[in-house]
């Protein structure tokens, strides 16, 4: 028992380490200017790049996402210096933080939703298909029967081409995962959703950040309300605040349930396949789960919900 409480704070100490705690601040822009870059001047933050369009002689207010130290606390923002701020012509000014502040969001998110394991589905790669595999074979035959280097290139850069039009690219859907989190009894959620190297961020509701590991700075692109934040080699997850009553507003394509015993059925019938492992990774034991994946709504994903 000892073991497993060391092992369990061991985890805490460790996805604590991973978090991009991110607060929204305001940032009054006087163009013309093309770009801001602003950092909070603290240990453990690090900077913010965005791409602007500000004419000469406007005004326009930025929503931005900054960086702030893993451990501060939503009371702290009040004491903070103002961010530097380096914009790309005109002038940028701080106009204090967004209101509700992510911090004092995520603390007030139940304690068990906060402690919910962070997983992701296992990385896709494409296999190379048979038809690609067949012409490459036939264009190393054919550069063997030649006899004119020239020929043996041109046959050989061909074949190269042809073969990497055809293999699969992978399925660009599948790039970001949607997780619904929710406990019985409580009258809000998480809509956590996680991709490799770049996902887009809502201007609203967010709550949360994560990387893994530890991405800085935040490249970030705003289109219309929406962020791009882009870190290279990292598996990136964004928390939104989610309504429960988006439950009823469509149905479960698969559904599982877990009693306390530890036994998973399907509610789908005898066809349905087990529940994928990386999303029952971690979960408490001894409490009923439900588990399903529900259909794509305007959003164009495919939401689980835990």
């Amino acid at each position: 028992m000892n073991a497993l409480r060391l092992l369990l704070a061991a985890l805490l100490v460790a996805s604590s380490a991973l978090a991009q705690r991110v607060a929204l601040a305001n940032v009054d822009v006087r163009g013309p200017c093309s770009g801001l870059t602003a950092q909070l001047e603290l240990a453990g933050t690090g900077p913010t790049a965005i791409p602007l369009d500000v004419p000469d002689g406007s005004t326009q207010r930025v929503l931005l996402p900054l960086l702030l130290p893993p451990d501060l606390v939503a009371d702290d923002l009040a004491t903070l210096r103002a961010p530097s701020l380096a914009p790309d012509g005109g002038r940028a000014s701080f106009a204090g933080w967004n209101q509700p502040s992510t911090l004092a969001r995520w603390a007030d998110v139940p304690s068990g939703l906060r402690a919910r394991p962070r997983t992701a589905p296992p990385e896709l790669r494409a296999a190379p298909s048979l038809v690609a595999c067949a012409l490459l074979v036939a264009a190393g035959c054919a550069v063997l029967a030649l006899k004119r280097a020239a020929a043996r290139v041109a046959i050989g850069v061909c074949a190269v081409l042809a073969g990497w039009a055809i293999a699969p690219q992978g399925d660009g859907r599948l790039a970001t995962t949607v997780v619904w989190e929710f406990d019985a009894g409580v009258s809000r959620g998480l809509a956590w959703s996680n991709a490799r190297d770049r996902i887009s961020i809502p201007s609203e509701g967010l709550v949360h950040a994560l990387a893994d590991p530890p991405a800085l700075p935040i490249g970030a692109r705003i289109d219309g309300s929406t962020w791009t934040w882009r870190a290279e080699g990292a598996r990136l997850w964004i928390a939104r605040e989610a309504d429960p009553a988006w439950l009823t507003r469509g149905e479960l394509f698969y559904a599982w349930t877990r009693r306390a015993g530890g036994e998973w059925v399907a509610l789908g019938g005898p066809d349905s396949p087990e529940p994928p492992g990386w999303l029952v990774t971690g979960l408490p034991m001894g409490v009923d789960v439900v588990l399903g994946l529900r259909f794509p709504g305007s959003e164009d994903a495919w939401p689980w919900v835990r």
